[in-house]
């Protein structure tokens, strides 16, 4: 996928949670919200895909230093919802993946069976300043 069809896909989509609607993307998930485990699961699961794309070892991931950023989060049917997260996931050796992922949540369930990932090859310019995402 292109770089700017991806940037797009993060920029354009609409953050739906009630509590945050007057507060721009993207969000610093927090620490005990459903949106920070969700993300934490679905990290394993991309951790996963990468690893089958020889791009990371699983094994030198450091979990609890993994960056989450909530980038967009919408709803596409009754207790169904779509997310999307930046994930800096830091290996014990000193490197570092950067990744966004896709994935969808079922009635609490996270993360769904269809995770897409995407490895993020340059970073030109700064994300704005994080706020905290409430939980709603």
């Amino acid at each position: 996928m292109k770089p700017w069809i991806l940037a797009s896909i993060a920029l354009s989509a609409t953050l739906s949670v009630q509590a945050t609607d007057s507060l721009p993307p993207p969000y610093r998930v927090a620490p005990h919200g459903h949106d920070r485990y969700c993300a934490i699961a679905t990290s394993q699961f991309a951790q996963g895909q990468l690893m089958r794309a020889k791009l990371l070892d699983p094994n030198k991931v450091v979990d609890e230093k993994t960056d989450i950023q909530l980038l967009a989060k919408k709803p596409l049917f009754k207790g169904i919802w779509e997310a999307i997260y930046h994930l800096v996931l830091h290996q014990n050796d000193g490197k570092s993946l950067s990744v966004v992922v896709v994935t969808t949540s079922y009635y609490g369930e996270c993360p769904g069976d269809d995770i897409k990932t995407y490895v993020i090859s340059q970073e030109l310019g700064k994300l704005p300043s994080l706020k905290y995402l409430p939980d709603a």
